[in-house]
């Protein structure tokens, strides 16, 4: 089973080839198709042709005389130029396999008419020439894979054979015995036979102020401009040279023939003349194509952001303008940070000539200034990629940082080691050892200037100081009254 599945998948294979175009633009990031179309004609000689009508006009008899012979051969081609931009903008081209086609046609006819008009009679009749064919003809057509460039490459050739035939035949019987002709016919014969034959190769397809193709597979690199890179589009002037030759060879063969009450005995051929019709060739320029390749060109601004200070877990929103001055769609992905700061869209198309926005966010994290890098790719041949520098900053209030709990973890412990301290005083130590640490931790623990460590004695001396201050006073409102009248 793995054998017939195998087996079947080579023979998609060679049934549905891969197409060389898809591999030209397989990893590029740019990738523009221009069509070619390339059409010849020319001819093997100058055509030469007449025809003098029936002459004399009004005569009761008339006689017409015409001719015609005349060669050319037309050649076309079609394919496709591609521009892809891998790294830098290179060309190249792919052709169909049966995208050319040349084609023949040799003519030659020559007539002689006579047209009587008189006595009632009006007949035309056309008049043998003797030794001559009236009409003879080479035509033939052949398809061909185009662009097989390389002084190495083989022609296509197209030819045409004409069928032997009989051009001349004279019965020499009836010169020498005219009674013997009835029965036997002598007969020396002129048989010819042609052929005709056009070769042609494509040499190379030049890129005007770019360079030639001039072998399968080769690649052209279209470099920038000094001052402008590719911009938004380019003129590409292309025009294919080629090679023509034709060959035409007609064959003479004077045979000799012998029949008897028409049957034929023997007939041999004495000899066998080759004679060359033509012979040529030459360089053949095809008319020159105009191609107006477009680009992408991308415009973004600006290309630092600052976002300012927010709180944790906050999102702060910022805008870039991007635009497209191209001719062509501009196609953009950001890279993937993974950071704080992100784009809201990872990617996107901008049709030519307009402009959008592209929204950034940050979101704080609460780690203190933070800065980073978000990369852009693009399909434009001068900026394939693009940085875009994002700052922030994101710290919490006072007193809630990130430390300040193990800040009052820490205060709170010593709070309680200092409250177990003063809670511990004036309690014995159940694990004192001896009778003078015990006594230690006995008896007021206060200090000795508060109230409540006063004496007995002292109590008393100002509660006497007191019963003075009320005799006194006494006094002196007895003596206030005996005064008064």
């Amino acid at each position: 089973m793995p054998l017939i599945l195998f087996l079947t998948l080579l023979g998609a294979i060679a049934i549905f080839p891969r197409d060389a175009s898809a591999e030209l633009c397989e990893d590029a990031q740019f990738c523009a198709r221009m069509t070619l179309e390339h059409d010849s004609g020319a001819g093997v000689f100058d055509p030469i042709g007449f025809d003098t009508g029936f002459v004399p006009g009004g005569s009761p008899f008339q006689i017409r005389a015409a001719l015609n012979l005349g060669a050319a051969s037309s050649v076309s081609l079609d394919g496709t130029l591609y521009a892809y931009s891998p790294q830098a903008v290179e060309l190249g081209i792919v052709a169909p396999p049966h995208g050319g086609l040349l084609e023949m046609d040799f003519g030659f006819e020559m007539s002689l008419q006579a047209r009587i008009d008189a006595l009632g009679i009006k007949e035309t009749f056309r008049i043998p020439i003797p030794y001559l064919p009236s009409d003879l003809r080479f035509s033939a057509e052949q398809a061909f894979t185009p662009y097989l460039l390389g002084s190495e490459s083989s022609p296509v050739s197209v030819t045409d054979n004409i069928d032997r035939f009989d051009l001349v035949t004279v019965n020499i019987v009836d010169y020498v015995a005219p009674v013997v002709g009835l029965l036997i016919e002598g007969n020396i014969k002129v048989a010819a036979s042609g052929q005709l034959s056009t070769h042609y190769r494509s040499v190379k397809l030049r890129v005007k102020d770019v360079g030639d193709f001039e072998a399968d597979g080769q690649l052209l690199r279209l470099l920038a401009e000094p001052d402008i890179g590719y911009g938004p589009g380019r003129d590409l002037h292309v025009q294919l040279f080629g090679n023509m030759t034709y060959q035409g060879r007609l064959l003479l063969f004077p045979a000799i023939e012998m029949k008897v009450l028409g049957a034929g005995v023997f007939e041999e051929d004495l000899l066998e003349i080759p004679i060359d019709l033509v012979n040529a060739g030459g360089e053949v320029v095809f008319p020159e194509q105009t191609f107006r390749l477009g680009f992408p060109d991308i415009a973004l601004a600006p290309l630092a952001v600052d976002f300012g200070e927010i709180r944790p877990g906050a999102v702060s929103t910022r805008y870039v303008r991007i635009e497209n001055r191209g001719e062509e769609e501009l196609t953009w992905t950001f890279e993937e940070s993974g950071g704080a700061f992100a784009p809201f869209r990872p990617a996107g198309k901008l049709p030519a000539n307009t402009a959008s926005t592209l929204t950034l966010t940050y979101m704080g994290s609460g780690l203190g200034p933070e800065a980073d890098l978000l990369t852009l790719h693009t399909n434009d041949p001068d900026t394939p990629i693009v940085q875009i520098a994002v700052f922030g900053s994101s710290l919490p209030p006072l007193g809630e940082g990130p430390d300040d709990g193990e800040e009052e973890d820490e205060e709170e412990a010593e709070e309680d080691e200092a409250t177990d301290e003063d809670t511990d005083a004036g309690v014995p130590d159940p694990d004192a050892g001896d009778e003078e640490e015990r006594v230690a931790y006995g008896g007021c623990s206060c200090d000795a200037g508060s109230l409540s460590a006063l004496p007995l004695v002292e109590l008393l001396l100002v509660a006497l100081g007191f019963g003075v201050y009320r005799r006194r006073r006494f006094a002196h409102r007895s003596q206030w009254r005996q005064a008064r009248p």
